[in-house]
């Protein structure tokens, strides 16, 4: 399931019956005194541009759907950045970000399986900040094998091959604001792919 970010909006408040002076304060009343604080990535989305609307964004929630089946619980946020780097990526939180340079690099089913990769992230659940498309973490540098490998079976159960997920990390691999050091791990996770 996934949720348009524009939903986030906190729901009109109603007034209770003032309690007596005596009592404790109610939870909800502690809830609206100390609202929660925004999603942590609120700030780094703004460091990247902040985000796209419009058939960027239309085209990502298609690619979405594609994939997200009904058995998939955890509540996804989508988002586009607005950025022209080449990137993808996942926070625990379930939020998934694509870059603008990214959609502007692949063709539908790459764009599925760009979804799929970083979904891979949330199911697989080992990583603790955003794990991204561009390479492996210094913590747990299978991260990106893992969610690579999960990326394809849902690829698998929505009818899309496979080679896609290959095209995509070889579009990635590609794209000129790459740095060499992750290059080097994206071309070992397609040699892994392309031996499967």
């Amino acid at each position: 399931m996934w949720r348009d970010s524009r939903q986030d909006a906190a729901p009109p408040r109603t007034l209770a019956p003032a309690p007596p002076a005596d009592a404790p304060p109610h939870a909800a009343e502690q809830a609206a005194a100390n609202p929660p604080p925004p999603p942590f990535w609120q700030i780094w989305v703004r460091s990247k541009g902040g985000l796209v609307t419009g058939p960027e964004k239309d085209r990502v929630a298609f690619a979405a759907r594609r994939i997200i089946t009904s058995d998939f619980k955890k509540p996804i946020t989508l988002g586009v950045l607005d950025t022209d780097e080449v990137g993808g990526y996942a926070f625990p939180d379930g939020a998934i970000f694509l870059t603008r340079g990214l959609l502007d690099e692949l063709n539908d089913d790459e764009l599925a399986a760009a979804i799929a990769h970083e979904m891979g992230h949330l199911i697989d659940g080992h990583h603790t900040g955003a794990a991204g498309l561009n390479g492996p973490t210094l913590a747990d540098p299978g991260c990106e094998i893992r969610a690579d490998a999960i990326g394809v079976e849902l690829l698998a159960r929505a009818g899309i091959p496979k080679i896609s997920m290959i095209t995509m990390l070889l579009r990635v691999e590609t794209s000129a604001n790459i740095q060499s050091a992750c290059r080097a791990g994206i071309r070992e996770r397609i040699d892994i792919l392309r031996g499967q």
